[in-house]
């Protein structure tokens, strides 16, 4: 299991769960209803690191896209693609 670095917020959704940490999400991919399976399975989960300390997150009803506000002064969305588990799109400018 990756070590946990202080995660703040957890999104969920029917295919995984996000632990948000301030620059780390930590995703488990949750295989059917078994969430402590995924917890255990180092195989199923992995980490992204982003490039500013995130404040919020919201991720899609089928867990594939997850929006993450970052920075705060230079306000910014990243935009993940959690099946490519990378960022795909940023949008600046945003109060």
């Amino acid at each position: 299991m990756i070590e946990t670095k202080g995660y703040l917020d957890l999104a969920i959704s029917s295919s995984r769960l996000v632990a948000k940490g301030q620059k780390y999400l930590h995703v488990f991919n949750i295989d059917g209803d078994n969430l402590q399976e995924a917890i255990d399975d180092p195989d199923s989960q992995f980490e992204l690191e982003s490039k500013d300390t995130i404040f919020r997150i919201a991720l899609s009803k089928d867990g594939r896209y997850l929006l993450a506000n970052t920075s705060f002064d230079n306000p910014e969305l990243e935009l993940y693609d959690l099946n490519r588990k990378e960022v795909v799109k940023r949008y600046k400018g945003h109060q």
